[in-house]
């Protein structure tokens, strides 16, 4: 990646990396807006702008080797094992849901975003990690690998689990009990993803880009995010809860409580 970012200025100066991927950095890290971060390291907005774009770019073409779906069988075992010792819940290789970030609505379809905010379809594993891509599973109708839980607004799919609407009997309140406590790991992982990276925090200010560039941001936040993870820089959810602002938390806490119903 050092190769791809460095480069000289018209006058033979060279350009650090290290520049760049500190502004980048911080703004991804602290949801700050990219002329205040320009100002900190001496450079203007729009400097800023072209650095935190090439280095989006650059760490976004690691995707496949962190946010990755994988299907080999040591994998789908581990998956199976942690999710069961959650709520014994069996062969369950995922939970998926959309995460929400609010953008910079475009002129020109207003109407399409009329909550302000851009949804990323995610899916993750036991480990609150964000795998990809859950859109490929589910149009995989010959796939083998288990269970992908979801909430209820996804539509019936083969190898797709939702919690039974008005349950009537005992198993049907167990199995949604079960559903529940799974569910939540992905609004764990939303929670752990969003306290790391701020810039993803709805209570914040909207992106100021282009529709297409906040999905790449996410991306690129989550191969960040899972590579910390790997070096053992992790996160606890008591952490993440005492560290939240009061409006997310009562977002966050809302959105539990619907899970529970």
């Amino acid at each position: 990646m050092h190769n791809q970012l460095y480069r000289r200025e018209l006058g033979g100066n060279a350009i650090t990396v290290a520049l760049k991927v500190t502004v980048t950095l911080n703004v991804h890290f602290t949801g700050s807006f990219q002329g205040s971060t320009g100002d900190i390291c001496g450079i203007s907005q729009s400097v800023a702008h072209q650095y935190i774009k090439e280095v989006t770019n650059a760490l976004f073409r690691w995707t496949g080797d962190y946010v990755c779906f994988r299907t080999d069988p040591d994998s789908q075992a581990e998956r199976t094992i942690g999710f069961g010792a959650i709520a014994g819940f069996p062969q369950v290789q995922g939970v998926i849901n959309c995460m929400h970030v609010a953008i910079k609505v475009p002129e020109h379809q207003p109407a399409a975003f009329p909550t302000g905010r851009a949804s990323t379809p995610t899916m993750c594993n036991h480990c609150k990690q964000i795998m990809h891509d859950c859109a490929c599973f589910l149009r995989d109708r010959h796939n083998a690998y288990g269970w992908i839980l979801g909430d209820k607004g996804y539509p019936l799919r083969t190898r797709l689990l939702m919690p039974v609407r008005n349950p009537r009997v005992d198993a049907e309140e167990r199995y949604n009990a079960c559903h529940w406590t799974m569910r939540a790991t992905i609004e764990q992982a939303f929670g752990l993803l969003k306290m790391r990276f701020r810039c993803l925090d709805q209570s914040r200010e909207a992106h100021q880009y282009a529709l297409a560039s906040p999905s790449r941001i996410v991306v690129v936040c989550c191969v960040l995010h899972i590579h910390a993870l790997q070096r053992g820089e992790s996160m606890s959810m008591r952490k993440v809860m005492s560290g939240m602002p009061p409006q997310t938390m009562r977002m966050w806490s809302g959105k539990m409580l619907r899970l529970a119903r």
